[in-house]
């Protein structure tokens, strides 16, 4: 979960653990090109920071399908 204004470093993404959605920044707010359409609340409260490279996105979707160990 996110706390404060916080943008992903580069070489990582946010991504909700809910629904797979991603996000530049943990709200959703600043960075339209780079985000899922829809990230809201919930995906706030469920997200997670990944490196970029850990994960495999649909991206017609703009979904994470499969996050690496």
């Amino acid at each position: 979960m996110c706390s404060g204004d916080k943008i992903a470093p580069e070489g990582k993404m946010w991504v909700c653990l809910a629904c797979g959605k991603i996000s530049k920044d943990c709200y959703g707010t600043k960075f339209p090109e780079s985000n899922s359409r829809g990230w809201d609340a919930s995906c706030v409260l469920n997200c997670k920071l990944f490196d970029i490279d850990k994960l495999t996105i649909d991206t017609k979707a703009m979904r994470v399908t499969r996050i690496e160990d």
